[in-house]
């Protein structure tokens, strides 16, 4: 049954027990959608009859968290699960566009579904697997639309975050946007301005990482522009370079399509691919036989990056990391050991792992002919994990002296030291003096006369 996973679950106990206390109860929303479509399901979010309070005396013997009384919703802790329940209810007026001015409760399931954003999230189902689907969810599901309940138009003024989860849906699921629903997104566009940058950022990066997500920023990129006017410049740039057959933003989808990521860097590394070229417009020029070039364009990059990610609220982590992926995508990579480990040596191995990686999806997307230069990446990259795995120097720490060491032999404090290091490090680095105590202090002695006699 398509259903079962789902009616089996312990939170099943939580509608049987709402209706044995004379409540009815209900699976609702994203958890609902996704059996229906055969994919596994996450959050479990139930809507009952039952007042809050009601709720929480039916649910006395559990822990009860009130989430959201004002909006009907508490979190019960049963078998150490957290489940949110909702009361059904009724929204009126959206000042903010974001938020309803008033919430009232009401018995009737069908009403509780009619203020939901589209017709996929507005379906409900029993605890044995009944459907109620007055809008024509599952039908969507089927035809793979999405639909906004009702009339899209009122749908997005109430809620303008509504049109960013549109595209964000259709992102994941690889759905098409019913084609009324499309026109109301379009209309209601220029509400997104306000809506909070922490919100928008939300729905942004769950859409940057959906299996779909170049064919809906290709197709919606007038709408992202409303939020990230930059990357509504990229579309229709055309580079004018033979090496470069796409647009600015095609290019910039084919590369966010082309990395190899982990569940770990996912997000931000699909950010940087999409934004690496940015600054691009801003750079571009045409030489005296009409080629187009962008000289200097990864540091503009990466200053708008910071710019988007800094308005869009992004935490700190992905701002640097998204900046400096962008800053460096155009890095120099050589067959050459000595330039490798001063990349190791400046940017640690993880970071010049995903430079790396991002540099190889850039080139795949110019639209020619790569293959010599994504296989020398290739052997780079086993040479990185050559110098790593036989634990070679390529940091001040590998090597076989510290700053006591120097002080002793050397008889030189402060910043003597520190560059007696640092050139003992490329002396290694290069195969000139080996990684053991006795000739690297021998070699520091050296260096120790030469910048003395400065």
């Amino acid at each position: 049954m398509k259903f079962k996973r789902l009616i089996d679950s312990p939170e099943r106990q939580i509608i049987d027990r709402l209706n044995e206390a004379g409540y009815s109860g209900f699976f609702v929303g994203g958890c609902v959608r996704d059996v229906l479509m055969g994919r596994e399901f996450g959050d479990i979010d139930i809507t009952t009859g039952a007042r809050p309070e009601e709720t929480e005396h039916v649910f006395a013997d559990c822990k009860v968290i009130q989430t959201g009384l004002a909006h009907g919703t508490v979190t019960v802790i049963y078998m150490n699960r957290s489940v949110e329940i909702t009361t059904f209810r009724r929204e009126s007026e959206y000042s903010d566009m974001r938020h309803p001015d008033k919430v009232s409760f009401v018995k009737d399931v069908t009403e509780d579904l009619a203020r939901r954003d589209f017709t996929m999230n507005a379906i409900a189902m029993d605890s044995d697997g009944n459907l109620t689907d007055p809008f024509g969810g599952a039908s969507d599901i089927e035809k793979r639309i999405i639909r906004a309940v009702g009339n899209p138009q009122a749908r997005f003024e109430e809620d303008a975050l509504r049109i960013m989860r549109g595209i964000r849906f259709a992102a994941q699921l690889g759905f098409d946007i019913d084609e009324t629903t499309e026109e109301a997104m379009y209309e209601c566009s220029d509400n997104l301005r306000n809506i909070s940058a922490e919100r928008i950022y939300v729905e942004f990066k769950k859409l940057v990482i959906g299996e779909y997500a170049g064919r809906a920023i290709r197709k919606y990129v007038d709408i992202l522009g409303v939020v990230i006017p930059y990357i509504k410049a990229l579309d229709g740039f055309s580079q004018h370079n033979p090496n470069h057959k796409y647009d600015v933003l095609g290019h910039c989808i084919r590369c966010m399509q082309n990395l190899r990521v982990t569940d770990s860097n996912r997000e931000y590394m699909r950010l940087a691919a999409l934004f690496h070229d940015i600054g691009k417009p801003e750079t571009f020029a045409l030489d005296d036989k009409g080629i187009g070039h962008c000289f200097g364009h990864p540091e503009v990059s990466a200053e708008h990056v910071e710019e988007i990610l800094r308005g869009l609220k992004a935490d700190s982590f992905t701002i640097n990391r998204v900046v400096t992926l962008v800053r460096y995508h155009d890095l120099l990579f050589k067959e050459d050991e000595v330039l490798l480990k001063k990349w190791l040596n400046k940017f640690g191995p993880e970071l010049l792992y995903e430079i790396l990686e991002l540099k190889r999806a850039d080139n795949l997307a110019i639209g020619c002919d790569v293959t010599r230069l994504i296989a020398m990446f290739d052997r780079v990259k086993l040479m990185i994990d050559k110098i790593i795995d036989e634990g070679q120097c390529f940091r001040i720490g590998d090597l076989k002296v510290n700053g006591n060491d120097i002080m002793k032999c050397c008889n030189v404090t402060g910043v003597h030291v520190g560059r007696i290091l640092n050139e003992l490090l490329l002396q290694v680095m290069g195969s000139k003096v080996a990684n053991e105590k006795a000739p690297l202090l021998e070699e520091a002695m050296r260096i120790k006369q030469r910048i003395l006699s400065e």
